[in-house]
């Protein structure tokens, strides 16, 4: 049998396909997704005034807070229903979106409990105790809306996780393009017809919404064989799922424990002026970390296939193989910023704010170290390897966000990252390292891929 006969060479060319593609559309959805919040700037902040768009930014910050909302199921689904693609269980695959939908559809249910209690609360009061009435009442409905319409979207969002879980995650990237270029239309033109909170929200989702649901249509058109229906669901099953996803869920509190509470930490211990500088520094290397979630989401879901069609060999020989890489390009990128991170926010604040050199180039590193975390982390993922994830990531976030408080009072903004960086290598990075060096994957088991592409 020739090379190019191989079926084994021609699933391995389906899986970088499909990695390429994802990954360069993921490039485009990212950088299209910034439009709609910074674009629109520049046009309603003059309709609005500060106050007013303040409330709408203040609004709009909650999508952080509501991005485990999903209680873990889209994670889930991404590991498990990859495995059922590589072993053609199509009937189990059909299971999975089917309970996935149960799961997300009640917690899309309780979400839309909550914008009617917002509805009839006084929630801007609580927020915005110092404003006047009417701002306090626009930011109380904002709060509603975003609400209402983020819950109506969690079921469509769950379809684009199933795509990424499919390996046809370039699909959901294109429509996360259009729905951007719609959101970004429809929030000027509510800015400029009905200038307030509440309306320019829903223009802002609008288009998340619409093409949300045109997803759904078309993926489930186009794929009847993977199509759940109300026969798939089961106990069985569901039980199964919510064990995974809470272990999922777990795992995203921890990252918020880890690295959201960092802007907190500073403040407390070093005052409101240095929250500014460490902000900014935070922002400025984060394009590191959306650069490498961008490339390692399609990894996730090849490893996953490649691990239920028994590819052992390729898991591993790509596991290495895209660490180094990324974590070589990480570097690069990072030393970029380090570099033109002064002389640009001299530039953007007029000279009034400055990022210490040292926290600069400590970001940075964590920065790389993050990277190569990510990598090995997407392989646990794949692996079903979320428990021991979960343990070494959970003692990480506690001893790391302890270490902070006790080290940060004394030391400068640098001993943030720097700590972390530790930690993270110490306690999740070497174990991770020694468990999969461990591992003995049964590598003489090797099949071909599905072939659906």
């Amino acid at each position: 049998m020739t090379a190019s006969a191989d079926p084994n060479n021609a699933a391995h060319g389906v899986r970088h396909r499909r990695i390429k593609r994802t990954a360069v559309s993921g490039f485009a959805a990212k950088a299209a997704m910034f439009l709609p919040t910074l674009g629109i700037a520049k046009i309603v902040v003059p309709i609005l005034g500060p106050e007013r768009y303040g409330v709408l930014m203040t609004v709009l910050s909650l999508l952080a807070f509501l991005g485990i909302a999903d209680l873990g199921v889209g994670s889930s689904l991404v590991t498990s229903i990859s495995r059922a693609l590589g072993s053609a269980e199509y009937a189990r695959l059909r299971r999975l979106q089917a309970n996935g939908f149960v799961v997300v559809g009640v917690a899309a249910c309780a979400l839309c409990a909550l914008a009617l209690i917002l509805f009839i609360s006084d929630a801007g009061s609580w927020v915005f105790a110092t404003s006047s009435a009417a701002l306090r009442g626009e930011a109380t409905a904002g709060f509603a809306v975003f609400v209402l319409l983020f819950a109506v979207s969690l079921p469509l969002n769950l379809v684009a996780k199933i795509q990424l879980g499919l390996q046809r995650g370039e699909i959901a990237n294109l429509w996360q393009i259009v729905a951007a270029l719609i959101n970004f239309g429809a929030g000027v033109l509510a800015a400029r017809r009905a200038p307030s909170v509440p309306w320019i929200i829903a223009g802002l989702m609008s288009g998340t919404l619409l093409c949300g649901i045109a997803n759904t249509v078309v993926h489930y058109w186009r794929t009847p064989l993977t199509r759940p229906s109300w026969h798939d669901i089961s106990r069985a099953e569901l039980r199964g799922l919510m064990a995974d996803s809470f272990l999922y869920l777990a795992l995203q509190v921890l990252f918020v424990i880890a690295y959201a509470v960092d802007t907190l930490i500073v403040a407390r211990a070093l005052g409101a002026a240095q929250v500014s500088a460490y902000a900014l520094a935070e922002r400025s290397f984060s394009i590191v970390a959306v650069a490498v979630s961008v490339i390692t989401a399609p990894l996730w879901a090849a490893y996953g296939e490649a691990m239920g069609a028994k590819d052992w060999r390729w898991v591993r020989r790509m596991l290495w193989m895209s660490t180094a890489r990324i974590g070589l390009a990480a570097s690069l990128l990072s030393v970029t910023i380090v570099v033109l991170l002064q002389p640009l926010i001299t530039l953007l604040s007029t000279g009034r704010l400055a990022v210490p050199r040292s926290l600069a180039i400590a970001m940075g590193g964590w920065r790389v170290i993050e990277a190569i975390g990510s990598c090995l982390s997407v392989y646990m993922f794949a692996n079903q390897s979320i428990k021991f994830v979960l343990a070494v990531g959970g003692l990480t976030a506690i001893v790391s966000l302890i270490c902070k408080l006790l080290i940060l009072p004394h030391s400068g903004l640098f001993a943030v990252p720097a700590t972390m960086s530790v930690c993270y290598v110490l306690l999740c990075m070497l174990p991770t390292l020694y468990y999969v060096t461990r591992e003995r994957a049964p590598s003489s088991r090797t099949s071909a891929a599905s072939a659906v592409d």
